[in-house]
């Protein structure tokens, strides 16, 4: 089954960022923004996606071992990148899906960032 988004959020344009996702509503540190189904993309197949123009909406799936990649079914995989995100992908590989949880108290109309490289390393 398909969940909807957990909070109402929106995409929209920000000045020098191009798109972006922001919460239309206040969120509290910890909460779950968002769940995003995931598509996995084995890792041969993976090396050839990785050359293609939406690389920047893919995340790499798994450990060192086995470098496969994925696409993510939701708002969350439009997040911009901050330094200090005020939110993180927390990736279940068991049930292919990742969730967006808040690190800190959000506030409504605030744009939803992501450490681009904890992409990589979160894991549930």
């Amino acid at each position: 089954m398909i969940e909807k988004s957990k909070v109402d959020i929106q995409v929209k344009s920000y000045p020098g960022k191009g798109r972006g996702v922001c919460t239309m509503e206040k969120v509290k540190e910890g909460d779950v923004i968002e769940r995003l189904p995931v598509l996995v993309i084995e890792p041969d197949v993976y090396q050839v996606v990785h050359t293609l123009p939406f690389i920047n909406h893919t995340f790499v799936w798994g450990d060192e071992r086995q470098r496969a990649g994925a696409i993510g079914f939701g708002f969350s995989s439009l997040c911009n990148h901050s330094p200090e995100p005020n939110a993180v992908l927390k990736k279940d590989y068991a049930n292919n899906v990742m969730d967006l949880v808040a690190l800190r108290e959000i506030h409504q109309g605030e744009e939803l960032t992501i450490k681009y490289h904890n992409v990589f390393f979160k894991v549930v």
